[in-house]
Formats: structure tokens, C-alpha cells, sequence
């Protein structure tokens, strides 16, 4: 039974038998950063176990509580050339 770690379509083989899956995650980061913040969603194929790091899509720079409200930039306070007569 070997287990397979899968991410963004592409297979990896385990690196280490003894190692936790998180750590796999971890080492698997290094190369690829979106994978710290993945879920992992464990299937099996056969006998293969498969583990498959799925981005999570964020809400990033939205204050908790503000993620369903549209986000309109402010205007610009730079005033070009019509402030300057």
C-alpha cells in the first residue's frame, strides 16, 4: 500500500514512509507555498492511499466579518492637474 501525494495535477511519491502527512505538507511547502495553507483530502485508489493538497481560497486583506460585502477602492486624495491652479 504506498501512499501518493497529489497537487495541482501533479503525483508525488512519498518521500519518506515514516514520515506524518503534515510533515510530508510541510517538506512539499518548501518548494510549493501554496500548500501550507492547503486542505488535504485523503481518497484511495486500489491499494494506494492518495492525498490530495487542495488550495483554500482566502479572503485576504478582508477584516473577519466583512468577506460577503463587495470591496470598492476609495478615491484617489492625489489631485493632479485640476488642483493645481
Amino acid at each position: 500500500m504506498a501512499r501518493i501525494f497529489v497537487y495541482d495535477d501533479r503525483e508525488f511519491p512519498d518521500p519518506d514512509p515514516e514520515m506524518t502527512v503534515d510533515q510530508v505538507k510541510a517538506t512539499l511547502a518548501d518548494f510549493y507555498g501554496e500548500i501550507a495553507n492547503a486542505s488535504v483530502k485523503e481518497t484511495t485508489r486500489g491499494e494506494d492511499t492518495i492525498y490530495e493538497f487542495q488550495r483554500r481560497v482566502g479572503t485576504r486583506g478582508l477584516p473577519p466579518g466583512k468577506e460577503g460585502i463587495p470591496w470598492t477602492p476609495r478615491p484617489s486624495r492625489v489631485c493632479w492637474r485640476s488642483c493645481r491652479r
